[in-house]
């Protein structure tokens, strides 16, 4: 989580970067708007790219949780659901991210797999070690009982 604060940290800084830029012009002054555009469109590009990142680590959590549970992750080759999106992380290609709905589906299905084996150990738990444990306590009690009345008669 703190590479993600890290990366929120640098998007409030490039927007108070880009906030200190647009208030060093005049709004009135001619050329304002073409003066505005060419110095936002690299800092909205650069946002763009955090934003992938803050993408990227969201996805490869989710990923990693989902191999660990064994629990299928959405396909990213054929992928005509909107699950993956390529994101512009490296100079030399593009990696793939979750989408919103791909991240929301892969949650639901994590979820599920932990309802899943949480059932399964208080199946266990109820089928098995209480009947043993309620056993055990019932032998003790009559041990006890039967001890006690062979001493009393002594």
């Amino acid at each position: 989580m703190f590479a993600v604060w890290k990366l929120n940290h640098r998007i409030s800084k490039m927007k108070r970067k880009a906030n200190a830029e647009l208030r060093r012009f005049d709004s009135e002054s001619p050329g304002f708007h073409d003066e505005v555009v060419k110095r936002m469109i690299p800092l909205g590009k650069e946002l763009l790219k955090v934003q992938d990142l803050i993408e990227m680590h969201y996805s490869q959590k989710l990923c990693d949780e989902a191999r660990r549970l064994d629990v299928e992750t959405p396909d990213h080759i054929d992928d005509d659901q909107g699950m993956w999106r390529r994101v512009e992380t490296t100079p030399e290609g593009g990696d793939m991210a979750l989408t919103p709905k791909g991240r929301s589906r892969l949650r639901k299905l994590i979820d599920a797999e932990k309802a899943r084996r949480f059932e399964v150990k208080t199946l266990w738990l109820m089928k098995f070690w209480f009947p043993l444990l309620a056993s055990l306590v019932g032998i003790i009690g009559a041990l006890t009982g039967l001890f006690a009345v062979l001493q009393h008669k002594k």
